[in-house]
């Protein structure tokens, strides 16, 4: 390489070097921050789910439908009940699933839906 050549990429580089890291200039009022998330507004508690416990039953049996609906949104909560045991589900977006159960006592799966019913309530669906 010649020496032409040489101060020639070296003027060259340098002047990359002295435009390249520039950066955009900071300006002095800072973008302001986001506005804080307001908590939900309390809803007083939500009633208990009432349910119909068929006695002596062997089979498990729909003892409790709870359907939430928020706009096209809608959830429901369901109470199965089978001899002294129960069982919650809980479908959102048409996908069911086990949220609870309990063997020896109705009342665990009724606090379980009245929980989840109070949360949706919360958040704004309105449960029947």
């Amino acid at each position: 390489m010649t020496r032409s050549a040489f101060r020639i990429l070296a003027a060259v580089s340098v002047a990359f070097a002295f435009t390249a890291c520039k950066t955009a200039p900071k300006s002095a009022d800072p973008k302001p921050a986001a506005p804080a998330v307001q908590p939900a507004a309390r809803v007083a508690p939500a009633e208990p789910v009432k349910t119909a416990v068929k006695a002596g039953s062997k089979e498990s049996t729909l003892d409790s439908l709870v359907t939430c609906k928020s706009g096209s949104d809608e959830r429901t909560v369901e109470i199965s009940k089978n001899d002294a045991g129960c069982t919650v589900h809980y479908t959102k977006g048409g996908e069911a699933k086990e949220i609870g159960s309990a063997q020896n006592d109705h009342g665990t799966c009724q606090q379980i839906a009245d929980k989840v019913r109070g949360n949706l309530q919360n958040a704004g669906f309105a449960c029947k």
